[in-house]
C-alpha cells in the first residue's frame, strides 16, 4: 500500500515536471557545509548549519529552491504568510543558496516553493515575490536559535497546534502547552520564542 502510494506521488511529480516552462536542473538533494559547516552569522556569533537541498533549478536568471514534500501532507496556502517555525526549512534553504551562489555558479537571485505531491497531483506554494519576508523569518529564527543554544535553554512548545501530529503527546501530558508557557514567561529570549510561534 505504502509502496503504491510512493509511485503515485512520483507519477504526479514527474507529469508535473514535464508539464512545467522550462527550467535548467542544477541538483537534487544537494549538500551544504558538508566537511566544513556553513557559519552564518547572528548578533551572538555564527550558528553552524549543515543539510541537504530537496531541488535546485535555475528559472529566468533566478535559483529556485525547492522543499518536495509527498504522503500525507497540509499544504501551506497561497496566502499564508511566512512564518517563522513553520516555514524555517525552505527560508534556510533560500538563505544558504544565496549565500553559496557564486561557489555553486548559479544567480544570486533565489525563490523558494514548496512542492506537495500526491496521486491528487501537484500543488505549489510558490514564496516568489514574497522572498523578503521569507528570508527574514528564516534569519530571526537563527537569531533566537543561535541565542537559545547558546544559553542552553531548550523549551517545548506552547503552541497546542504544534503537537496535533506529534506522536508523544501522552508522554508530555495534557497540560503540556500550559506549562511550557509559563517557562517561557520567565524570560526576554524564551518570550521572542513564544512570539515566533504564536498561533496565527
Amino acid at each position: 500500500m505504502q509502496r503504491e502510494r510512493l509511485r503515485d506521488d512520483i507519477r504526479a511529480l514527474l507529469e508535473h515536471e514535464h508539464a512545467e516552462p522550462k527550467a535548467s536542473f542544477v541538483a537534487a538533494e544537494r549538500k551544504f557545509g558538508g566537511d566544513e559547516p556553513l557559519a552564518w552569522p547572528t548578533s551572538g556569533g555564527p550558528i553552524y548549519l549543515v543539510g541537504y537541498i530537496d531541488r535546485i533549478d535555475v528559472v529566468a536568471k533566478t535559483t529556485r529552491v525547492r522543499d518536495l514534500k509527498t504522503g500525507k501532507v497540509h499544504p501551506r496556502r497561497a496566502d499564508s504568510p511566512p512564518e517563522a517555525g513553520r516555514d524555517v526549512q525552505v527560508a534556510l534553504y533560500a538563505l544558504v543558496a544565496s549565500e553559496l551562489a557564486g561557489a555553486w555558479g548559479v544567480p544570486a537571485r533565489v525563490s523558494a516553493q514548496y512542492v506537495y505531491a500526491s496521486a491528487r497531483g501537484v500543488a505549489l506554494r510558490d514564496w516568489d515575490g514574497e522572498m523578503d519576508a521569507l528570508l527574514k523569518s528564516g534569519k530571526e529564527w537563527l537569531e533566537l536559535a543561535s541565542a537559545l543554544l547558546r544559553a542552553g535553554d531548550f523549551p517545548r512548545t506552547p503552541t497546542e497546534s504544534d503537537c496535533t501530529y506529534c506522536s508523544f503527546q501522552a508522554v508530555c501530558g495534557e497540560d503540556r502547552n500550559a506549562r511550557a508557557a509559563q517557562v517561557l514567561e520567565k524570560t526576554k529570549r524564551l518570550h521572542l520564542l513564544t512570539s515566533l510561534k504564536a498561533d496565527k
